[in-house]
Order: C-alpha cells, then structure tokens, then sequence
C-alpha cells in the first residue's frame, strides 16, 4: 500500500500596517518668513533651522534691551537735570515747561536776558513770563553742567534709536535669509561664513578669523 502526500505551496502575503505614520508635511516656507517678520527666529525655528533660529533671536532679545536701557537712562539724565536746574538756576518747572523750555534754560544765564532777546527781536509773544518758568544760574559752571547732562540724555536717545533701527534690520536679514534657504536646498544667507579662532605666536594674542565662499 502506498500513501501520497501533498504540500501545499507557501503562501506569502504583503503586510500592511495600519499604524503606520504617514510622511512629515512639507513645511511652508512663506510661513516661515512672516514669523519671521514677526519675531526674528520663530520662522527658522519652525523650519528645523535652530542654529540661526538662536542667533536671530539672540540678536533680537539685545536690541530690545538695549532700547530699554538707552531710553531708560536718557530718562534718568533728563529729570537729574530738571533737578539739577531747581537747585543751581532756581527754576521750578511744572505747568507750561516743555522741552523747548528745558532746551533754553540752558542756552540763556536767566530768563530775563532771553526776553529781553525776545523785545529786541520783536517777538514779544515769546517771552517767558510765568513765575513758576523763570531761572538765573548761580554761574556759568553750572549751565554748562546742565547742559552736558542734556547732550547725554540726547547722545542716549539717538543711542536708542540705533538699536530700534536694528531690530528692524534683524527682521528684514530674517526674512530674505529663511527665502534664501526655502530656495536654496537649506543654504541661507550665512551658511557659507565660517569663524574660527586664531592665535598669534608672536604677540601672545587671541582672535577669531571670519571666512566666508562668496
């Protein structure tokens, strides 16, 4: 008696997860860009561009500190001179003591002399009459200082305005660079600078060497 066996061929099959992530969305580089505008960074950070993402940032956060601190500060010299003046030309200042007031108060040794400036000019509208306006600096000395702390408070604003005028820029350097990596494969602006540090056998000293392939 014989007995014949059958064997029935493997049967392979593709296997399908269910659970499967579908692929990363492509990111928008448009979006990037206007975060960027909005806050120097966010747009690259978002982007997966981190290390620029932190030097824009970086930059933006001490722009905005240093605007606090000039302004700050040139607030600080404006009212020490207001002080200054109550106590060495006797002014008081209060109603009617505008900038331009503050400004002649250090132009002229007293207020008498400015109005009769004033009568010669025939501008008599422009006379300070006010008794709470009037001033007479003890010495020359003592408007001088005035003054100088003036052109500081001044010198501190204009400081302020530098680091406002910064931050813009940091913005506008933001947006092209997130364009430039949008249309470059990832390669922005500052991807082809590279520093490094450098020292001087001769004098001892240190550096840092910029350089870059454009």
């Amino acid at each position: 008696m014989h007995a014949q066996v059958q064997v029935e061929p493997d049967i392979v099959t593709d296997s399908v997860d269910v659970f499967t992530a579908d692929a990363a969305p492509q990111k928008s580089v448009s979006l990037a860009m206007i975060a960027d505008l909005a806050l120097p960074g966010l747009g690259h950070y978002y982007y997966g561009e981190k290390k620029s993402a932190f030097g824009f940032f970086l930059a933006d956060v001490l722009s905005i500190f240093g605007v606090a601190g000039c302004y700050s500060y040139a607030n600080q010299l404006e009212t020490s001179s207001h002080t200054y003046a109550l106590i060495y030309a006797n002014t008081q200042g209060g109603s009617g003591a505008t900038d331009y007031y503050w400004t002649l108060v250090g132009q002229y040794n007293d207020a008498d002399y400015y109005n009769s400036i004033m009568d010669l000019n025939r501008t008599p509208q422009n006379k300070i009459l006010a008794e709470n306006l009037q001033w007479r600096w003890a010495d020359d000395t003592y408007r001088q200082r005035y003054q100088d702390y003036r052109h500081s408070a001044m010198n501190f604003r204009v400081a302020g305005n530098f680091f406002i005028g910064a931050m813009v820029l940091n913005r506008v350097l933001a947006f092209v660079d997130m364009r430039a990596i949008g249309s470059n494969n990832g390669k922005g602006l500052f991807s082809a600078i590279h520093v490094y540090p450098q020292y001087e056998s001769v004098t001892g000293s240190y550096g840092l060497t910029l350089q870059s392939s454009f």
